[in-house]
């Protein structure tokens, strides 16, 4: 059986946090910064994904990662309403609720 290669994404203020792990060993990780002069062409955090999205894309390249190698993409934080701990699969009402 395969490991599972797992994209882990911790956004800050003014940077993303990556990390690739095999299961669950790392393989590689890295800090991504973002400059104040890029992120102040956005209102808030959520007109910032596309761009942040694409640094961590840039990175999975650099590290000669195809997103489709990737068997799942966890992240913490965004806009949403206190809930409880744990892992929650993206979904219809999950993505409305970041949207509204």
């Amino acid at each position: 059986m395969a490991v599972p290669l797992i994209l882990a994404i911790n956004p800050g203020s003014t940077s993303t946090k990556i990390a690739l792990f095999d299961g669950e060993k790392e393989r590689i990780s890295h800090e991504i910064s973002h400059p104040i002069t890029e992120l102040g062409k956005y209102t808030n955090n959520l007109e910032q994904w596309e761009f942040r999205l694409n640094t961590v894309i840039d990175s999975l390249r650099t590290w000669d990662v195809p997103v489709k190698s990737l068997s799942a993409v966890i992240g913490r934080g965004g806009p949403l309403k206190p809930m409880e701990g744990g892992v929650y699969r993206l979904n219809d009402a999950l993505l409305k609720e970041l949207n509204s």
